[in-house]
């Protein structure tokens, strides 16, 4: 999972880095904002839809067993961009960790 987080955040730094610049100057940290998508498959994250277009994606690769982490991985990080890129002029605008977990999660009180 750490691995996951690292290029994660490595991407985010190349794709979006006024985002990646706003969380680190918030100290914001991925780990909090990623964890449960990456560990879960954006289960309860996502529409039912698109989680299992995205869990397609995933399994897909399991024909091969030594590329099962490598393209699995690429989905979830595509996704997972995704969804910051989606929302990163309204997460720019905010500065404090619950309010971002809140917003992505779309539940009051809820987390990430």
């Amino acid at each position: 999972m750490r691995v996951d987080e690292k290029i994660f955040s490595f991407i985010l730094t190349e794709k979006l880095p006024e985002l990646a610049d706003h969380f680190d100057i918030c100290d914001i940290s991925l780990t909090h904002l990623t964890f449960h998508w990456f560990l879960c498959l954006f289960i309860n994250v996502l529409p039912i839809e698109v989680t299992e277009y995205i869990w397609c994606l995933f399994s897909s690769s399991l024909t091969r067993r030594d590329r099962v982490f490598y393209f699995g991985s690429h989905v979830i990080h595509a996704a997972a961009l995704q969804i910051l890129k989606n929302n990163q002029k309204l997460l720019l605008k905010k500065d404090d960790l619950e309010d971002i977990v809140v917003f992505l999660t779309g539940r009051p009180g809820g987390g990430a």
